[in-house]
């Protein structure tokens, strides 16, 4: 799959690294649309992105009628769609058990709702839709990719939350990928799992309060699309 032919939704994708991955395939050539809950970012990365290269979308994620709707509309901005990429996330911070008690369960499920099952619910709504292309040369119809992290195996205090959910889009991808090899779905699914990535300087971990993270971002180059 080349870039320039890529039509992809980015869920998370009016800030940081979900705005990043627009702003490198809208400036290689490709078509994308924002799954966001923020609609004054959302505006304003339609402004940056060109209003016939991105479309915003608010969307929750976790939401299962609301996010097939939204990939419906978005295949019908794009003329298609052949890639959906999970970017969004909560940092959802907190200790099992902290000073002033033990973390409520409301708090955790948030996080995981929207950190794995949100990643779930649109990787499943996208291959709904990718069936139904036209195989590549290389007989794929599209490509789902979902963020993980190095939280998996290096999380800080504070991160039982975010570090059971986020991380585990790389175990939820690979398993997809076992899926699709027998599946009449035919869909490369990749899980980034194998390249966990690790803390990028953008404003939510900024908002972390764990002082080990604190200081990892003191040492981490910023990224723009903030």
């Amino acid at each position: 799959m080349h870039l320039p032919d890529i039509r992809a939704i980015v869920t998370g994708g009016v800030s940081g690294l979900g705005l990043a991955v627009a702003q490198h395939l809208v400036g290689n050539g490709g078509r994308v649309a924002l799954l966001d809950v923020n609609d004054d970012k959302g505006a304003a990365a339609v402004a940056q992105l060109g209003a016939d290269n991105a479309h915003y979308f608010r969307t929750d994620v976790t939401d299962e009628a609301g996010v097939i709707a939204t990939v419906d509309a978005a295949h019908g901005f794009l003329g298609g769609l052949n890639a959906a990429i999970s970017c969004a996330g909560i940092l959802g911070s907190g200790r099992v058990l902290g000073r002033d008690g033990a973390m409520p369960l409301a708090q955790f499920q948030t996080t995981v709702m929207v950190n794995l099952i949100g990643s779930f619910n649109v990787a499943k709504a996208a291959a709904a839709l990718m069936q139904h292309n036209t195989p590549g040369a290389d007989g794929e119809r599209g490509v789902i990719v979902n963020t993980a992290s190095v939280a998996a195996y290096e999380g800080q205090i504070g991160q039982a939350a975010y570090s059971s959910g986020r991380p585990k889009r790389g175990g939820q991808g690979t398993c997809a990928c076992s899926d699709s090899r027998t599946s009449w779905l035919a869909c490369a699914i990749i899980g980034v799992s194998k390249m966990p990535g690790a803390i990028v300087q953008t404003r939510m971990p900024k908002r972390a309060s764990s002082r080990a993270i604190g200081n990892v971002i003191a040492i981490t180059p910023p990224l723009d699309a903030e």
